[in-house]
């Protein structure tokens, strides 16, 4: 598999202004209190093929998977499916889990 792995603003490059491509594939690792609704709806707009969102607060992001997976509100709004959700145990001995989701676009 090829990738070009870079880390972007979401709809224009700072210094030109100029608007970027759309991503194939987006990763997230929010903070503990998880994404801005503001920013799921730009990634519903983006319309990747794929959203992997990373979490260390299984609570915010059960949260956010409800609002990536609604019913899409119109032709430029995507909706998505939860292809796999894996908790990843890096803090044994603790509350603390990690969880990784997989969505795809439908």
């Amino acid at each position: 598999m090829n990738a070009k792995l870079g880390a972007k603003g979401l709809l224009a490059n700072p210094k030109t202004g100029k608007e970027l491509p759309m991503p194939d594939i987006v990763i997230t690792d929010p903070a503990r209190f998880g994404m801005a609704e503001s920013l799921i709806s730009i990634l519903r707009t983006i319309g990747a093929k794929r959203i992997v969102y990373v979490s260390c607060n299984p609570a915010t992001q059960a949260r956010d998977m409800v609002l990536l997976t609604a019913q899409s509100q119109g032709p430029n709004d995507a909706r998505y499916a939860l292809a796999s959700c894996t908790p990843v145990d890096m803090f044994p001995h603790t509350s603390h889990v990690e969880s990784v989701a997989v969505f795809d676009r439908l």
